[in-house]
């Protein structure tokens, strides 16, 4: 059984397949099998319901592999499932105190939770793929992007800490420099964490840049003096 991503993100796979092949073995490709085309954002494990639409996928090919464990297959499914209703539940707590809430990103690795979670992803998609593809985004998006931090236009900034170009150092530094609580996301799954832990770790990460924003915003008023008349 191999499981991959699709969309474009790892045609390594069927090279890795065909240079050992086996007429037994079945692979799933999760984009093709969720409904997703080549040019959608590739980063379907940030999206919280990928898992658990996979999950049963993978579940249906093992039982025919292996009938005779069927049942423990299942019971292993709602293990599992259940295993992600913690992070269902910071989702849904975030979207519900912050939704609408502007946040820029360096590409659009985090953008499935974040709207997940009620966010609104502001900075310009065509920026996102720039940086995604390694090429350079457009001057009018790198002005446009950087508008968003000199003007305090956004609360939150998603910055994908395994995908650094000089521009998006910049960006950081824009973050830093006004104020900005940043919240470093990674595109491939840190060691010694389960997949479950990844994502809660991020979405509390995301929990706690907001709350510190919003406090720091109702602090802003008292630190200049009132106008005299």
């Amino acid at each position: 059984l191999g499981v991959r991503n699709g969309i474009g993100y790892d045609d390594f796979m069927g090279k890795l397949e065909g240079a050992s092949p086996n007429a037994k073995r079945v692979t799933i490709d999760v984009g093709a099998g969720l409904g997703y085309k080549v040019g959608d954002n590739p980063h379907l494990w940030y999206k919280p319901d990928t898992m658990s639409r996979v999950a049963p996928l993978i579940v249906a090919v093992l039982e025919k592999q292996d009938p005779a464990d069927k049942t423990m297959f299942e019971a292993n499914l709602r293990t599992f499932n259940n295993s992600l209703k913690p992070w269902f539940a910071q989702i849904a707590a975030i979207k519900k105190q912050f939704s609408g809430a502007p946040a820029a990103v360096t590409e659009p690795v985090f953008d499935y939770a974040a709207s997940a979670a009620g966010l609104k992803i502001v900075t310009p998609y065509t920026f996102q793929s720039a940086i995604m593809g390694g090429t350079d985004p457009s001057p009018q998006d790198v002005q446009f992007q950087k508008n968003l931090f000199s003007k305090m236009s956004i609360k939150v900034f998603f910055y994908n800490q395994q995908a650094v170009a000089p521009i998006t150092v910049q960006l950081l530094n824009l973050a830093h420099s006004n104020h900005i609580p940043v919240v470093g996301v990674y595109e491939t799954k840190p060691l010694h964490k389960t997949y479950q832990q990844w994502m809660q770790t991020e979405m509390t990460a995301v929990q706690l840049a907001l709350v510190k924003e919003q406090q720091a915003a109702k602090a802003r008023p008292a630190m200049w003096p009132a106008r005299r008349s």
